[in-house]
C-alpha cells in the first residue's frame, strides 16, 4: 500500500486518500482531511507502516458500506470532476457474501466509483471478488497468490485508477480546466438517450492558446485518436 500511495500526487486539491482496515470489523485507519497540509502523503504512509495484521472473520461487506458512508462525508464534490476509485484488498472470503453484493452496488451507483477487487492467497473466491468489483472484470479483478506478487501489480492498478474518469451526471452543467498537454477523462449515463428519449451533450470549451481535442466513444473508458470519434476545436 505504501508503493500505491507514494505514487500518487496526494495534496489538498490534488489526490485525496483514505484507509479502512478490517477483520471481523471495520475501523476508520486515515479519513482525508480537507483543509489539511501538503504533507499528507507523509502521515498516509506512517499510517500504512503501523498498521497490524488482524485475524478473525472477514468483514467485507461491513467495510464497502463503510466505504460508502467515508466518501460521502470526505469525497471531493462530483462537481468537481474529481474521478473517484476504491481498492479492495482481501484474502479471505466474506462473512456474508449477500452483504457484499448489496453494499458493493450501493458504492457503485451512489459514489460513482470505479471498484478494484484484490484477493490474495488461496482463501479467495472468485466469484466473490467480481461481486465488489466494476466491470469489466478482466480490469478490476486481481486474484494474487501471495502479498509479493501485489508489488509487482501495484504499477498496474496506479495506471489505471489514476485514468478512471470522473461522472458527469446527467442534466448538471459543469465547470473544468485543462493544463496545457493534459488530458481528462469524463463519462456520463447516455442510457435514456440510446433508448430514443431524446436529449443531448453539450461542451463547451473557452481556448486561451492554441487548440483542444475532444474525444468521444459509447465503449471506451479513455477515448483516443486510435479507438474514437475526433473533433478538434
Amino acid at each position: 500500500m505504501v508503493d500505491l500511495v507514494n505514487r500518487l500526487n496526494v495534496g489538498p486539491q490534488k489526490v485525496h486518500v483514505s484507509i479502512l482496515r478490517y477483520a471481523s470489523t471495520v475501523e476508520d485507519s486515515y479519513v482525508f482531511n480537507k483543509v489539511g497540509s501538503n504533507r499528507m502523503k507523509d502521515q498516509i504512509v506512517r499510517v500504512i507502516n503501523n498498521l497490524q495484521y488482524n485475524g478473525g472473520g472477514t468483514a467485507t461487506g461491513e467495510a464497502i458500506q463503510r466505504a460508502r458512508n467515508v466518501c460521502d462525508s470526505a469525497c471531493r464534490n462530483q462537481e468537481e470532476l474529481v474521478p473517484r476509485a476504491v481498492v479492495l484488498f482481501t484474502d479471505g472470503q466474506s462473512n456474508d457474501p449477500n452483504l457484499v453484493r448489496i453494499q458493493s452496488e450501493f458504492l457503485r451507483e451512489n459514489t460513482k466509483a470505479v471498484v478494484f477487487a484484490v484477493g490474495i492467497g488461496s482463501g479467495i473466491n472468485n466469484a466473490e471478488l467480481q461481486l465488489s468489483a466494476s466491470t469489466p472484470y478482466s480490469k478490476y479483478v486481481l486474484h494474487l497468490q501471495n502479498y509479493l506478487q501485489l508489488t509487482q501489480v501495484i504499477n498496474q492498478i496506479t495506471l489505471v485508477a489514476c485514468n478512471v474518469p470522473a461522472f458527469n451526471e446527467p442534466g448538471v452543467v459543469y465547470k473544468n480546466e485543462v493544463d496545457k498537454d493534459t488530458y481528462r477523462f469524463n463519462r456520463t449515463n447516455i442510457k435514456g438517450l440510446r433508448s430514443g428519449l431524446g436529449g443531448f451533450m453539450e461542451i463547451a470549451v473557452n481556448i486561451t492558446q492554441g487548440n483542444v481535442q475532444v474525444f468521444t466513444s459509447t465503449t471506451e473508458a479513455n477515448p483516443t485518436s486510435d479507438n474514437s470519434k475526433r473533433a478538434v476545436v
